[in-house]
C-alpha cells in the first residue's frame, strides 16, 4: 500500500461527534473483550490512540500513516492477534485492502479482526457535514457495501454490532476455514 501519497483523515473526539465516536469503541471494546484480553492488539490507523487510552494497556500497538500519532515507523513486524480497524478502510481501495488481508493470512492466520465500517448513508453525510467533516466525502475510495463484500471474501463474522447510531456497524471477523487450510 502507498502510505506517503494518502491524504490522512483523524478522528476528532470533541463536540458532539465524541458521543458517536467513543459509542463506537465501546462496540470494538466490548465486542472483542478487550479490557480483558492479555493478546496483543494493533490499532491499525489508532489516530489520536484513543483505544489504547481508554484501554490503559501497553499491548496496543498504535500504528498510522500519519506519523505525528503512530508509534511505530511499520506495523509489518510487530507480533499482534487482534487488528482494530476503525472507519480505516473506506480510505483505501479494494486492491489495497485485499492486499492488506492477504498480507494478515501469510503473517497469522489466527489474528482476530475489530472492523468498524461507516455506512456512508444520508445520515452519515449530514452528520459528518456538521459535527467533524466539512467534506464528508473526501479521500473515500471504498463504499460500506464494497469494504464489507472484500471482508466475507476471506473472512467469517464472528459477532457484530449494528447501526451504532444508525451510522456505523462493527464486526468482529477471523480467516474463514478455506483460505487458512490453503497456506
Amino acid at each position: 500500500m502507498d502510505h506517503q501519497s494518502r491524504k490522512t483523515f483523524t478522528t476528532i473526539y470533541s463536540g458532539l461527534s465524541k458521543f458517536y465516536f467513543l459509542a463506537i469503541l465501546k462496540a470494538i471494546i466490548n465486542l472483542g473483550n478487550l479490557k480483558k484480553t492479555n493478546k496483543n492488539i494493533l490499532d491499525f490507523g489508532c489516530g489520536s490512540q484513543m483505544l489504547s487510552k481508554i484501554l490503559n494497556n501497553n499491548k496496543v500497538f498504535n500504528y498510522d500513516i500519519n506519523p505525528k500519532y503512530s508509534d511505530y515507523s511499520s506495523y509489518e513486524n510487530l507480533e499482534y492477534d487482534i487488528v482494530v480497524i476503525n472507519q480505516v478502510f473506506m480510505y483505501l481501495s479494494y486492491k489495497d485492502i485485499e492486499d492488506f488481508l492477504k498480507q494478515e493470512l501469510k503473517k497469522n492466520t489466527n489474528v482476530i479482526f475489530i472492523v468498524g465500517i461507516s455506512k456512508m448513508n444520508n445520515l452519515s453525510k449530514l452528520g459528518s457535514k456538521i459535527f467533524y467533516n466539512k467534506n464528508p466525502q473526501e479521500g473515500i475510495q471504498s463504499s460500506y457495501k464494497n469494504q464489507l463484500s472484500i471482508l466475507l471474501k476471506y473472512l467469517d463474522i464472528i459477532n457484530s454490532k449494528k447501526n451504532i447510531f444508525y451510522l456505523t456497524d462493527v464486526f468482529v471477523l477471523k480467516f474463514k476455514l478455506s483460505y487458512v487450510n490453503l497456506l
